[in-house]
Parts: C-alpha cells; structure tokens; sequence
C-alpha cells in the first residue's frame, strides 16, 4: 500500500513459490525501512527497489539475476547483507547499488560466508557520481568466497574498513576488482 516500513519476499505467496520480484516493484517507496528477500528468490528485475528508504537490506542466497539500478539510490541504508550464491547474470553498467548508504554515517556491507563468488561489476560505479558508499566491506568468518570479479568492487567511495573475515578462501582476485577503494 504504499506505507509498509518492512518488506519480506516470502518463500511463497498463495501456494506458489516466489521466485522473481517485478521491474519498479517497490520504487520510490521512503517509507520502506527493511529490505529482506528469501533464499527462495532468483531474480530482482531493473528498478526493484530504486531510491527506495531502506536502511537495511538482505539479499537471499538464491539471487541469480539482479536488474539494471535494482537497489540505486538507496541512499539510507546502513547494512546491506549480500548473500547470493550463484549471482552471475549482470550488466557492465548495471549501477545496481549506486549512491548505497550515501546519507548512512557508517554503511556497511556484508559479504554472507556462503557465497562463493562476487560477480563482475556487482559494487561498480564508473565515476565518483556513481559509487556505492559503503565505510566498511566485510566478509563473514569462514567465507566460501573463491574469487572476487572483475570490478566487484571498483570506484567505491569513503570505504574505511575492508575486512576479509577470520579464515579466508578468496583464491582468485581479478583485475580492478579493488581498484580505487577511496577513503
């Protein structure tokens, strides 16, 4: 209705499974203050949750596509847990979190230990107008992670704390997937 400060993507809604939320489904929605998608979702269409108010934000393990600016200008948020295990089907400029956490005094961005791999261009922002504005990235204990994209993480503005977690596993760091992490 337009008022809901939480929005839980259920496992399923009359008897059947939700596996996708809808382009601009939740646009422009400020008075949204809790993000959570189940494990059980596999595609957040282009615009999903675009300048929505969300202060927090969990992205289920069962994410396999995320649409062009699906989180940008989520501007408040605080946490954003990233749990995808086999999120791989993205765009070169798709800016899905740009501007996250910009008006947050300490944005964090959490990376779940189940997930194997950060798709290329996931944190991507191409200049210093389109960043993602985590202060922290940190990785769970005990990270599954194996290998970090191309540009996973490039042009991301004001991070202070990069922290990969007791008992890492990342094996493979592809080119400018750090690159210009500005603090």
């Amino acid at each position: 209705n337009g008022h809901e400060s939480r929005i839980i993507i259920p496992l399923e809604y009359n008897g059947e499974p939700v596996l996708s939320i809808s382009e601009s489904a939740f646009e422009g929605l400020t008075s949204i203050k809790t993000v959570y998608i189940s494990d059980n979702v596999q595609n957040i269409k282009s615009n999903a949750f675009l300048a929505c108010g969300a202060k927090s934000i969990y992205i289920g393990k069962g994410v396999k596509t995320i649409g062009d600016y699906a989180f940008a200008d989520c501007i408040e948020v605080s946490k954003l847990t990233y749990s995808a295990v086999n999120c791989n089907n993205l765009s070169r400029y798709g800016f899905y979190f740009r501007h996250l956490g910009q008006q947050s005094e300490e944005c964090e961005l959490v990376i779940s230990a189940s997930v194997t791999r950060i798709p290329d261009w996931l944190f991507y922002g191409t200049n210093y107008q389109n960043y993602a504005d985590a202060k922290v990235i940190r990785f769970e204990d005990n990270s599954e992670c194996k290998e970090i994209g191309y540009a996973a993480f490039m042009h991301m503005r004001g991070v202070k704390e990069f922290d990969w977690g007791k008992n890492p596993s990342v094996e493979i760091i592809r080119d400018s997937s750090i690159a210009v992490l500005v603090s």
